[in-house]
């Protein structure tokens, strides 16, 4: 659906249609959904506890935005794991910390916004939400949070609702402005970022694909339980991270992946 790039929701139902028009002509068995934008406008306004089995992954945080899960359905919530990058961040530096969260706009975004709220409000700490439609009010704002005296620490969130990002540019923008730990939850913000604890979308994929086959050899969905997805991996960029080393735990260090500039891990 490429929903993530389309913030009007006459726009998104168009799109919802589109996806329910491929549906009913492939006469499907079972169906996977991806993403908080397919179960809203494909699932929810379409099938919900119809008799055709839907599995849906991707869907942020919580299905209690959309009902879920229907009699028709099961799936895998999508789950970031800030809660466990902060604990690991302030092991040796609690509280007095101010933490901006960078992100985008949308569904997924907005839902992102409230998680995070939640989180920091649990670990009792400062912070700020700031949404960005392009790739130069990005950069904008990352200068402006790294000049902050405000600001301590920077999450950065997806950024593929961005309608376009020049690697090459951005990468150059932020080695210039590194004066802040910077960390993420998403794996494909690692060249940018001091410091990752990443889900591995590829298990999202998996599951939803396993409970179709399951689903196809004749479990109903509502008997499969829905899950939250559990695998992450600790990754540090030595080239972002190196002016900040002091100030994070020894163990980031000794236990994480390394992020390399060039691609490899």
């Amino acid at each position: 659906m490429n929903s993530k790039r389309v913030f009007d929701e006459d726009d998104l139902q168009k799109i919802g249609l589109q996806a329910v028009d491929f549906i009913e002509s492939n006469s499907p068995n079972v169906v996977i959904v991806s993403d908080d934008n397919a179960v809203k406008h494909v699932l929810k306004s379409h099938y919900k506890d119809s008799q055709l089995p839907f599995v849906y992954c991707g869907v942020n945080n919580s299905g209690t935005h959309y009902g879920l899960p229907y009699k028709n359905t099961t799936g895998m919530i999508e789950k970031n794991p800030t809660e466990n990058l902060l604990s690991l961040l302030f092991s040796t530096q609690p509280s007095k910390t101010h933490i901006a969260f960078l992100t985008t706009q949308g569904t997924s975004a907005n839902h992102d916004i409230i998680e995070f709220n939640k989180v920091v409000k649990k670990f009792g700490i400062k912070s700020t939400a700031y949404q960005v439609q392009t790739e130069e009010e990005w950069r904008k704002t990352y200068q402006r949070l790294q000049e902050d005296p405000q600001i301590d620490i920077i999450l950065f969130s997806n950024r593929a609702a961005l309608k376009s990002w020049n690697h090459e540019t951005n990468l150059e923008w932020i080695k210039e402005h590194n004066h802040k730990i910077s960390i993420t939850t998403q794996d494909w913000m690692m060249p940018y970022v001091a410091l990752g604890m990443n889900k591995i979308p590829d298990e999202q994929g998996h599951w939803a694909g396993q409970a179709a086959v399951a689903i196809l050899n004749g479990t109903p969905p509502n008997q499969i339980s829905v899950v939250p997805n559990q695998d992450f991996q600790l990754w540090i960029n030595p080239a972002i991270a190196k002016p900040f080393k002091e100030h994070l735990p020894e163990n980031v260090f000794s236990h994480s992946l390394i992020y390399d500039q060039k691609g490899s891990r």
